[in-house]
């Protein structure tokens, strides 16, 4: 005898008692269940990384186009576009840095790649040299903590309010003669 026979239900009843047990499920289960799935899918995207590139994305074949002693600055503005930053002082060098940073949720961004690009002029704007820097190639610069004093005086709160209580007082006749 089989089981559906024991209990003398028909493949009919039986779909009408599954349905109607999910009927049953109070609403406030099922909002709480979605609430649950909504958080859950919220937290798993928060921690999709998000890739950050800064500065103008030169590649090291382009830098590789560049002739020494015979490619000139429009050339290489042709090839790379206009410089992150010149020089001011000393050789003429034109640098192209670029980099790329990774964000996870809430963290600090991670640097993955740092170059930079220096590109060295001669009197005659021709390029004698190139170099490439990469974060294996940088200095960490320790901040210094000291405050530049400022001269002048330093009003307390109540000096200051007070102070602006004179200003504000009198006619317009009075403020275009001072």
């Amino acid at each position: 005898m089989s089981k559906l026979n024991r209990y003398n239900l028909l493949p009919k009843d039986l779909l009408m008692i599954q349905t109607n047990s999910l009927s049953r499920t109070p609403p406030s289960i099922i909002i709480r269940h979605s609430f649950i799935l909504l958080i859950l899918i919220g937290i798993l995207t928060a921690c999709t990384p998000t890739t950050n590139i800064q500065g103008q994305i030169s590649s090291s074949e382009k830098v590789n186009l560049i002739k020494l002693g015979q490619s000139n600055k429009n050339d290489v503005i042709n090839l790379l576009g206009t410089p992150s930053i010149t020089s001011v002082y000393g050789d003429k060098v034109w640098y192209y840095l670029t980099q790329t940073t990774e964000t996870k949720a809430f963290f600090k961004p991670v640097v993955i790649e740092r170059k930079i690009y220096a590109i060295i002029f001669n009197n005659k704007n021709k390029v004698i040299n190139t170099a490439t820097y990469t974060e294996k190639d940088s200095v960490p610069i320790s901040l210094v903590s000291r405050v530049t004093p400022t001269s002048g005086n330093e009003l307390t709160i109540l000096q200051q309010l007070f102070a602006n209580l004179g200003r504000f007082s009198g006619s317009e006749a009075d403020l275009e003669n001072k």
